[in-house]
């Protein structure tokens, strides 16, 4: 195994982050290249991976390695336990593992084809959903009151809201989205910088299922209506792909081939 270095520049960084390094293997998996999950943070600068293949590889510069996802109540870094032993049992034997992998049982998905599509399909990756933030226990018990129909402000000792908040928030009212679509949109909010030799070619769709057709559609549908997006009238087009986060869908769109 080696320390690979790593940019961590994107991340919060006031913010612990779990990662969890990648899989890469070729078509004969001569190459498997893998890591053990790790706490890390912004001033994280190399990541533990290990080739377990039997051909040596070359990471070329800017590879993905490792996918990291803000740390959870109860996620912890401690040194290790040298006292502490892991019983592996037998392994399988040759004919053992031919009669699994020839088992169409332990092939077949288990997910659930009754699936109902979230309605926030066409909402942007949440990198912090599922973790529990400590003052959101504090904002459902305190007592508030709502001003201007839009913001819910907590009262002083006299029962009214506090004035400070109040004219601050009145102040900065153009930079809430108050209009019911996330985010805060004003006209090009994702200007692509193209380079002077690049060739613009149009993609072809990709293949979906129609779990991930049903999802596109309906994120498409709720942009649209949002006027997030409009129809193109550009010679070029790029795939839409659908990311699943936790039991969500989210909506994207491929670029990575236009620079």
């Amino acid at each position: 195994m080696t320390w690979v270095p790593v940019d961590s520049t994107a991340l919060s960084p006031a913010v612990d982050y779990t990662f969890h390094p990648r899989l890469m293997t070729d078509a004969d998996e001569t190459i498997r290249v893998m890591g053990p999950t790790a706490l890390a943070s912004r001033a994280t600068t190399h990541v533990l991976m290990g080739n377990y293949g039997s051909r040596p590889v070359q990471l070329d510069r800017r590879t993905p390695v490792a996918d990291g996802v803000a740390s959870q109540l109860g996620d912890a870094l401690a040194d290790p336990d040298t006292d502490h032993r892991f019983g592996l049992g037998r392994p399988m034997s040759s004919a053992s593992v031919q009669s699994a992998a020839m088992d169409p049982c332990a092939w077949t998905s288990s997910a659930d084809t009754e699936e109902v599509l979230d309605a926030t399909v066409a909402s942007p990756l949440d990198l912090f959903e599922n973790v529990d933030d400590p003052a959101a226990s504090l904002t459902r018990d305190a007592e508030t009151v709502l001003v201007d129909d839009h913001f819910r402000v907590g009262v002083n000792a006299l029962g009214a809201p506090h004035p400070d908040v109040v004219a601050l928030l009145r102040r900065h009212e153009a930079a809430f989205a108050l209009d019911g679509r996330p985010g805060l949109i004003k006209g090009e909010e994702m200007p692509i910088t193209l380079q002077e030799v690049a060739q613009l070619r149009s993609e072809p769709p990709r293949r979906a299922s129609p779990e991930k057709r049903e999802a596109m559609d309906k994120a498409i549908e709720q942009l649209l209506d949002w006027e997030a997006i409009e129809p193109s009238s550009s010679p070029v087009s790029f795939p839409v792909l659908m990311v699943r986060q936790y039991n969500k869908w989210r909506f994207c769109v491929d670029y990575r081939n236009l620079n």
